[in-house]
């Protein structure tokens, strides 16, 4: 008797914590919301996260973010000044472990579905000259192609890793450990490294 009654009390003490952890989350997350440029409606982020940079970035309503998720608006590094944007617009659905990082623009269209560990990152470490080559690399300035925008209703494989400069179209699936570093046009399956076109879907 005596132990059942102890197991309700551990119970109940367990729940009320539980409890209590979650609703500081969420108030936590609430409030992370209320940082952001431009948020939406249902705003659904797992623990743990990364965000930085929230004043430069908009995230449209029906968000979901796996745990791991890192979010990344850099407006300096070391003696640089940047003016980055992230856009993720509406019904973007974020698997685990996803790093997406600006200090140039990232737009990421609406119904996008990216699945876990991807990289989307429009910078690199130096600009991969011989004259770069010789500074170690965490000293090398932050370099940008170009911005990066991803279409309505792109689906993003595990693994993949989309470059600065590149524009994905609409409807366009994007295979398994595949690299983008050019553009893809609408309408079509690709795959590799770097990304080649596999197929068409006209």
């Amino acid at each position: 008797m005596f132990q059942k009654i102890k197991n309700r009390i551990l119970n109940y003490l367990f729940n009320e914590f539980k409890n209590h952890q979650n609703n500081k989350q969420d108030q936590y997350i609430r409030w992370i919301a209320k940082q952001f440029k431009k948020v939406g409606s249902n705003f659904q982020l797992e623990t743990p996260y990364i965000i930085n940079g929230c004043k430069y970035i908009e995230i449209g309503s029906d968000f979901v973010a796996g745990n791991r998720f890192w979010l990344d608006a850099i407006d300096h590094y070391r003696d640089q000044k940047f003016n980055p944007e992230i856009i993720i617009k509406d019904n973007v659905h974020i698997n685990h472990n996803v790093h997406i990082g600006a200090i140039n623009k990232i737009v990421i269209g609406n119904n996008t579905l990216i699945a876990s560990n991807v990289l989307i990152s429009d910078h690199n470490h130096g600009s991969i000259t011989k004259e770069e080559n010789n500074i170690p690399p965490k000293e090398r300035p932050l370099f940008s192609k170009g911005e990066i925008i991803i279409g309505d209703n792109v689906w993003i494989g595990e693994y993949v890793s989309i470059l600065g400069g590149v524009k994905i179209g609409n409807n366009v699936i994007i295979g398994s450990n595949s690299l983008i570093n050019k553009d893809i046009p609408d309408n079509c399956v690709v795959g590799g490294v770097p990304a080649k076109i596999l197929k068409t879907l006209e």
